[in-house]
C-alpha cells in the first residue's frame, strides 16, 4: 500500500514550504505572543504547520493505492442429474438412500485443495445438491450455457456430471458442450439394460376443435421385451369410456400407430384420459397413461365470399382459407345468395359492385351492420360507386383503363408480422391487373403493399386496410392473385407462402375490434413445470389505457379451494406470475373497479402432467462416455468414486492461480483523515484560547 497523487511528488515539498511559511509568519509578527514562553509558541506553530501543509497536500488529489495478492484454488464443479428418469429403474432405492451419502463424502475429500461448487439440473441449472429426483425434463443445452456464463474466465479445473445421459429437451449434449473448455468427468447413473415396459409414447391432436365436429387423434404405443402379451387402450371422458381397443404386442421392440376420431360434444376445455392396461412385469406404470385437453369452441369464424361471376381468384383464396380449421367458408354468386350476411364474421366481395350490377341493396345493408369487409377489385368493378361508399379509397379512373402492377412491401406496415420469405415473394410474384388512375387514401390507412409499375415503385396502394367507425375494411386493388398461388408452387413446390399470406389477411380483417374496458389474457393449457402467467389491460370511459386501480383475481381449483392474487402494474398494463400449480383444471374470476362500475372476467385453464422422463428409461452411457472423451476426461461408474478422485488429483493442470488486484481510493474521502485534521486544528484553537492569545 502506498500514496500516489495526480501530480509529481515534488509538489509535496511546496506544500510543506507553504505550510511552514504560513505558520512561521502567523506566529512571528503577532504581538499577542510576546509574553508566552517560546516552547508554547512552537507547539502552536507546529500544529498550524501540520494542518496547513496537509490541507495544501489534499489539493494534489492524493490517493491510496492498494495491491492485494489473491490466490484462487482450482474450481471443481459437481452437477447431479435430478430428473425423474434416474429412479425409474431397479436401483431406485440406492439413489434415494446411499447415493446422497456417497456423493457428500466424495465432495468432502476435495474441500481442502479445491473450491467445490455444487449444482443440480433438470430443465434448468440450480445451485446446490438435490436428491429428490423431481425434475420433469432434462435440458443439457440450458445446463452448459448456464455454466459457461457463470464461470467465464474463472479457474475451473474440472466439471463432474453425475447423470444417466438421457435428455429430452434442447440439443444433443455432445454439441451443447462444444464451447466448454475445461475437462469433463462423468459418473454413469441409471440402467442401460432394456427393461420390460409398455409406453403410451405420444398423442397427436389439434388443441382446438369445434363443437359438433369430429377431431382426429394419433396415438403411438410402444412395448419392450413383452412379445405375445396384450394391453388394452382406453380413452375416458368424464369418467366414461369413449374408445377402447385391444393391442396385441407381436415383437420385443413393438410400435403401433393408432388413428381414431372422437366427437366434440361439449363446449370448453375437455379433458381426456388415455390409459394402457398394466402388465405385472413392467418396470414402471408412469408411462402407461396420458392426459389430453381439447378446447372445444362454438365460434368458428364464418367467411362469405360473394362474387359477381366465377373467377380463379376465388378458388385460390378459398383453398387457402379451407386449410385453417378456425374458418368455415362459403362461396356464392351474388345472384344465388339467399342467406343473411349478419351470420358471417367476414364478407369478401369480389368484383362487387360492377358496372352492370350495382348491388345497391347489399351495399346499403353492409354499411349499417358491424361486419368486416374485404373488397377485391377487377376490370368489371364500378369504381365510381366504390368511391361513393367512403370506405377510405378514391380512384380517379375516367376511361375505365387498367394496367399490370407488381407488389412491393411497405416497410412501415405493422398491423401483423410479415416474414422475410413473404416479402421476397412479393418482389418476384406475377403482376395484378389494377385500375389505372389517381389513388387517394385516408391518412390513417395501413398499406401492406404498394404498386410497382414497370419496375417503378409508386405510392399507389395494392393491399391495404382501413378502420372506418370501428369497422375493418380491406382492399386488394386488382385481380390475379391466383397467379401468386401458381408461382409459389413453381418456386417452392408447395403453396405454403401463399396460404400463409392469405390467412394473415383473413385473420386480421375478420378479428373484431375489442371494445371491452377490461381484458384478461392467459393461455388455456399449461404444463406442470410451466409458470402460470396472466396479462390484463384496463380502459377508462374514454377508452384510454389506465392502470391506476388494482386488478384482483381469484383462482379456484376442482376441490373448491380459493387462491387470491393482485396483479402487478407495469406501465399501462397489468402482469401476474402466480408460479407453478398442481395438475388439474382451474377457473379464475378477475375484477377491477373503473369509476363506479365493477368489471369482471372469468375463464378456465388446465395444468397438464409432464411424463417425458418416463418415456425413455434406458440410460444412455454412450453420451456420457463421449462427453468425457471429447473434453480430456473419463467416465466412471457410480461405484468408482475413489477412482474418479484419484484421476482428478493426478491432473497437473489443476493448480491454484495467483493474481494481483489493484485499487485506488481518494484520501479526502477517508473519515479518519478528517477527524485527525479536525483534532489538530481544534487543539491549536484551544491552546490559543487557553493561553489568552485571543
Amino acid at each position: 500500500m502506498n500514496i500516489v497523487t495526480e501530480y509529481n511528488s515534488w509538489y509535496i515539498i511546496f506544500c510543506l514550504i507553504l505550510g511552514f511559511l504560513y505558520s512561521f509568519f502567523l506566529y512571528r509578527n503577532d504581538k499577542k505572543f510576546n509574553n508566552l514562553e517560546k516552547w508554547k509558541i512552537n507547539i502552536m506553530r507546529t500544529l498550524r504547520f501540520l494542518s496547513a501543509s496537509f490541507l495544501f497536500f489534499l489539493l494534489l488529489n492524493p490517493m491510496i493505492k492498494t495491491v492485494n495478492k489473491i490466490i484462487e484454488k482450482p474450481i471443481i464443479i459437481f452437477a447431479t442429474d435430478n430428473s425423474e428418469s434416474i429412479i425409474i429403474n431397479k436401483d431406485s432405492s440406492f439413489y434415494k438412500n446411499e447415493y446422497q451419502k456417497n456423493i457428500e463424502n466424495f465432495l468432502k475429500s476435495f474441500s481442502e485443495d479445491f473450491d467445490i461448487k455444487t449444482y443440480n439440473f433438470g430443465e434448468k441449472l440450480k445451485k446446490g445438491l438435490a436428491f429428490d429426483f423431481s425434475e420433469k425434463q432434462t435440458n443439457y443445452t440450458e445446463f452448459f450455457n448456464s455454466l459457461k456464463n457463470k464461470f467465464f474466465n474463472r479457474n475451473v479445473g474440472a466439471l463432474v456430471i453425475a447423470s444417466d445421459g438421457i435428455y429430452n429437451k434442447g440439443s444433443n449434449p455432445i454439441y451443447a458442450a462444444s464451447n466448454i473448455n475445461f475437462p469433463i468427468y462423468t459418473i454413469a447413473m441409471g440402467d442401460t439394460s432394456v427393461k420390460k415396459d409398455i409406453i403410451l409414447s405420444k398423442v397427436k391432436a389439434n388443441e382446438i376443435a369445434f363443437i359438433g365436429n369430429e377431431f382426429p387423434l394419433q396415438i403411438f404405443v410402444k412395448a419392450k421385451e413383452l412379445k405375445n402379451e396384450i394391453t388394452n387402450l382406453e380413452i375416458f371422458h368424464k369418467k366414461k369410456v369413449v374408445f377402447s381397443k385391444e393391442i396385441n404386442i407381436n415383437s420385443n421392440d413393438f410400435l403401433e400407430k393408432i388413428n381414431i376420431n372422437l366427437k366434440a360434444e361439449n363446449k370448453g376445455l375437455q379433458n381426456f384420459h388415455l390409459r394402457l392396461s398394466k402388465n405385472s412385469e413392467e418396470i414402471s406404470f408412469k408411462n402407461n397413461f396420458k392426459n389430453l385437453v381439447i378446447d372445444v369452441i362454438d365460434n368458428q369464424q364464418k367467411i362469405l365470399i360473394l362474387a359477381n361471376s366465377p373467377h380463379p381468384d376465388i378458388s385460390a383464396i378459398k383453398k387457402a382459407i379451407e386449410l385453417n380449421p378456425n374458418y368455415k367458408i362459403k362461396v356464392s354468386l351474388i345472384s344465388d345468395f339467399k342467406g343473411q350476411i349478419e351470420n358471417y364474421n367476414l364478407l369478401i366481395l369480389h368484383q362487387i359492385p360492377t358496372i352492370t350490377n350495382s348491388a345497391t341493396d347489399l351495399l346499403k345493408k353492409i354499411s349499417k351492420i358491424d361486419i368486416p369487409i374485404m373488397f377485391i377489385l377487377n376490370s368489371h368493378s364500378n369504381l365510381k360507386q366504390i368511391n361513393n361508399l367512403q370506405f377510405g379509397l378514391n380512384i380517379n379512373n375516367k376511361n375505365q383503363n387498367f394496367e399490370e402492377v407488381q407488389a412491393h412491401f411497405n416497410n412501415k406496415f405493422n398491423l401483423f408480422k410479415v416474414n422475410e420469405e413473404i416479402i421476397k415473394f412479393f418482389e418476384k410474384a406475377p403482376p395484378f391487373i389494377s385500375p389505372f388512375g389517381d389513388y387517394k387514401i385516408n391518412a390513417s390507412t395501413n398499406v401492406l403493399c404498394f404498386q410497382k409499375i414497370k419496375n417503378i415503385k409508386t405510392e399507389k396502394p395494392l393491399i391495404f386496410f382501413n378502420n372506418i367507425s370501428d369497422k375493418k375494411i380491406g382492399f386488394i386493388t386488382g385481380e390475379g392473385i391466383w397467379r401468386w398461388r401458381m408461382f409459389d408452387f413453381m418456386e417452392n413446390q408447395n403453396h405454403n407462402l401463399f396460404n400463409e399470406l392469405i390467412n394473415k389477411l383473413i385473420q386480421f380483417n375478420s378479428l373484431k375490434i375489442n371494445k371491452d374496458n377490461f381484458n384478461v389474457k392467459a393461455k388455456k393449457l399449461f404444463n406442470e413445470n410451466e409458470a402460470i402467467i396472466f396479462d390484463a389491460q384496463v380502459y377508462n370511459e374514454s377508452f384510454e389505457s389506465d392502470n391506476s386501480q388494482d386488478v384482483n383475481i381469484e383462482i379456484v381449483n376442482s376441490d373448491g379451494k380459493n387462491f387470491n392474487f393482485i396483479f402487478d402494474k407495469s406501465q399501462d398494463f397489468y402482469h401476474l406470475n402466480i408460479g407453478y400449480f398442481p395438475v388439474g383444471t382451474y377457473t379464475y374470476n378477475a375484477n377491477v373497479e373503473i369509476g363506479k362500475k365493477i368489471y369482471k372476467k372469468t375463464g378456465k385453464f388446465t395444468v397438464l402432467s409432464v411424463n417425458i422422463e418416463s418415456k425413455n428409461t434406458n440410460a444412455n452411457h454412450k453420451i456420457l462416455y463421449q462427453l468425457a472423451e471429447n473434453h480430456k476426461g473419463k467416465m466412471f461408474q457410480k461405484t468408482e468414486l475413489e477412482n474418479l478422485k484419484a484421476e482428478i488429483e493426478k491432473n497437473k493442470n489443476l493448480v491454484a492461480i495467483a493474481y494481483s488486484e489493484k485499487s485506488l481510493q481518494d484520501l479526502i474521502y477517508l473519515k479518519w483523515i478528517f477527524f485527525i485534521v479536525l483534532i489538530i486544528i481544534s487543539t491549536e484553537w484551544f491552546l490559543r484560547k487557553y493561553l489568552g492569545t485571543y
